[in-house]
C-alpha cells in the first residue's frame, strides 16, 4: 500500500487532499501539512512513497531538485494553480515524476498518486489546462 506524505497547502486543498486520500483503501496518508522546511526531516522519518507538493510553496523549484536527490524513492507529485508546461517540464527535470493543476479532477489526482508511486511520469493533457493528465513511464 502505498504511503503518502503532503506538505503544506491551501485550507481547502488540504482538507480535499486528506478526504481524498481517506478515501481510497489502497493509500495511506502519513502525514500532512508538513511546511516545506520540515518536509526533508518527514521524509527520513516516514518513507513515503509520494509526496505531494504545493507549486506555491515552493522558495524555488530546486527543493524539488533536492528532495529528488536526497530521496530518490519518494516520488514527487506537484500540485500548482494552472501550471504552464514549462512549469511542469522544470518540475520534471528537477526530478517530480507528476505535476498536476489543483484543478484536476479527484479521481485524477488519486490516479496521479498511483502511478508515480510506481514510477510513471504524469502530465496534464495540456499546458496550463484542468483536469485530465497523460502518463509516460
Amino acid at each position: 500500500m502505498p504511503s503518502v506524505i503532503s506538505a503544506k497547502f491551501e485550507d481547502l486543498v488540504a482538507v480535499g487532499l486528506k478526504a481524498l486520500i481517506a478515501e481510497d483503501p489502497n493509500l495511506e496518508l502519513v502525514a500532512s501539512d508538513v511546511p516545506m522546511d520540515q518536509l526533508q526531516k518527514r521524509i527520513d522519518q516516514l518513507a513515503p512513497a509520494v509526496a505531494l507538493l504545493n507549486f506555491g510553496t515552493l522558495r524555488t523549484p530546486a527543493e524539488v531538485f533536492q528532495l529528488h536527490q536526497q530521496h530518490p524513492e519518494t516520488r514527487i507529485v506537484v500540485l500548482a494553480n494552472r501550471p504552464s508546461a514549462a512549469e511542469c517540464n522544470q518540475m520534471l527535470s528537477f526530478g517530480a515524476t507528476a505535476c498536476l493543476s489543483k484543478e484536476t479532477e479527484a479521481r485524477d489526482i488519486i490516479s496521479a498518486i498511483h502511478l508515480a508511486s510506481r514510477g510513471m511520469h504524469v502530465l496534464p493533457r495540456s499546458a496550463g489546462a484542468a483536469g485530465g493528465m497523460e502518463t509516460s513511464p
